[in-house]
């Protein structure tokens, strides 16, 4: 919090300073009235501590000034005077002062009433800032809730209540949400974010709503009251249910078939002895590797909420994944690893398998360079293969998107790869971040906060 101080005797702005400065205000001084106009030109303050007596522009011509600006005027103003000087304080309220601090300080006093006037500042614009947000909230198509810190509504817009069917307000709205959907939510000191699925009624249709809490704090860090935003998001759900459901019975009707001739090249090899027919035996057999790899990861992808993806696994599945994209790929790499744990999840060996097929994909240079990383919260793999545009980086992790969006049929694979990352990252609420830039590479990390990857 920043304060300015206003006198023109240096030994009451080096007092003022040695009082506040232990409890952390970043403190600016200015020894006259001019000079304290030209800093709040070109400073944001929090509060002003002016004294009353000054040469030329006096404190309270300085008051009346940041009383008129409008990008000043809702600073709180404390004005400096003698104790026996009643009619410069009641002058100085009159004229806008909040409050004022007689000489000689009392550092306990001073303390108090600057931290007084201070909330009551945050206070004051925390209301107008909800008035503001309540008569936003009516005319924006997302529900708007605010709350005070224990969740009791305060302000519960039309289309919120229309969205949650709150009818009364409820003395919690997390304990209305949990009970009425069915759903344990924690919300702490950081945001929070949760999905429900509204059955349909005899009043209501059936819909998915995102709600999202956001808290807002005070000076202090501490929370004042939560911003709720509610959402319709039916149609995306709809539409990714739809996609996930016909990816889903493509698979599993193409797995069989796959199965058939997979267990069938053996047989057929033992009864060729053409060269040519090998050879071209071999390649019809790669082929069918390489569809059946496809079919099995988009299982993998419309079954991944089904998943033990907790379970604790040997790090040793690293190698074998590294030897089958070795195979697969065929391509002149290194690796560089670096993993001193012995043990990780199910789910970030799945993320690393991804991303470790992602950079033998699409690299194809002279040596590919490959980085791969994992500790107890961090998982990080980095190549040096072709990366792409940074205004692609929130697209690639959508399902089904590929770079090579102009279809010229050359890029391998479905586009799942990065969206599988992320999904598997969000399931166990763990930050991913992407850097890349075109020519330079890609380095993909995944932390995991709190506790063990």
């Amino acid at each position: 919090m920043k304060i300015l101080l206003v006198d023109d005797e240096a030994r009451n702005l080096k007092l003022l300073q040695a009082m506040l400065a232990p409890e952390g205000y970043e403190l600016l001084t200015a020894s006259s009235g001019e000079e304290a106009l030209q800093l709040l030109s070109g400073q944001q303050v929090n509060m002003a501590i002016l004294d009353v007596m000054m040469p030329g522009i006096n404190g309270f011509e300085l008051l009346a000034k940041i009383r008129e600006s409008e990008s000043l005027k809702a600073i709180p103003v404390l004005l400096i005077t003698a104790l026996t000087e009643k009619e410069y304080k009641l002058k100085g309220l009159r004229a806008g002062a909040d409050d004022y601090i007689s000489k000689p300080f009392d550092r306990d006093e001073l303390l108090a009433r600057v931290e007084a006037q201070m909330r009551l500042s945050w206070l004051r614009q925390q209301l107008a800032e909800k008035e503001k947000v309540a008569r936003i909230a009516e005319v924006i198509e997302e529900g708007i809730i605010i709350t005070g810190k224990n969740f009791a509504p305060v302000v519960v817009s039309a289309r919120a209540g229309e969205l949650l069917e709150i009818e009364n307000l409820p003395d919690n709205i997390v304990t209305y949400l949990s009970e009425k959907y069915g759903k344990s939510i924690t919300c702490t000191a950081e945001t929070c974010s949760f999905l429900f699925e509204r059955s349909e009624t005899s009043k209501y249709n059936p819909l998915f709503l995102s709600v999202a809490a956001y808290p807002v704090k005070n000076p202090q860090g501490e929370v004042e009251s939560y911003v709720f935003i509610v959402r319709d998001v039916t149609a995306q759900q709809l539409e990714g249910r739809l996609k996930t459901n016909f990816m889903s019975f493509i698979s599993h009707k193409l797995r069989t078939p796959l199965m058939v001739m997979g267990s069938s090249f053996e047989l057929i090899r033992s009864t060729i002895t053409d060269p040519h027919a090998l050879e071209m035996l071999s390649l019809a057999e790669k082929r069918h590797n390489e569809i059946s790899s496809i079919v099995n990861r988009l299982l993998g992808f419309v079954e991944l909420d089904n998943k033990g993806l907790a379970e604790i696994v040997s790090t040793d599945m690293i190698d074998a994944v590294i030897s089958r994209l070795e195979a697969r790929y065929g391509k002149n790499y290194s690796l560089e690893k670096n993993v001193p744990v012995s043990e990780s999840r199910l789910w970030i060996i799945m993320a690393a398998e991804e991303l470790l097929d992602n950079s033998f994909k699409f690299y194809d240079g002279g040596q590919l360079a490959v980085s791969l990383r994992l500790d107890d919260n961090v998982l990080e793999v980095s190549d040096n293969g072709p990366g792409f545009p940074a205004e692609e980086k929130d697209k690639v992790v959508d399902a089904f998107y590929q770079i090579d969006k102009y279809s010229s049929g050359q890029v391998p694979g479905l586009g799942i790869g990065l969206n599988l990352v992320k999904r598997l990252a969000e399931l166990a609420h763990a930050d991913i971040r992407i850097d890349t830039k075109i020519g330079a590479g890609t380095k993909v990390t995944i932390k995991l906060h709190g506790k063990k990857i």
